[in-house]
């Protein structure tokens, strides 16, 4: 599976999927979002619909 089909459901965060200094992106359940960058855990200030996400969610499942 290719970011391509799941990066359109994530475009608040896409930025930070695809840098190459973030090594992780985290989404809670109650919409909080974090990323890690050098061994920091940061805040992140966006927001993700809860439908794109569970699209993404799903994208990424059918594919394994």
């Amino acid at each position: 599976m290719s970011l391509e089909t799941i990066l359109p459901f994530l475009q608040p965060i896409a930025h930070l999927i695809v840098d190459a200094g973030v090594s992780e992106v985290m989404v809670n359940g109650d919409g909080a979002i974090f990323m890690q960058r050098n061994g920091e855990l940061l805040s992140v200030d966006a927001a993700l619909d809860p439908k794109y996400l569970a699209n993404a969610v799903k994208r990424i499942a059918r594919s394994l």
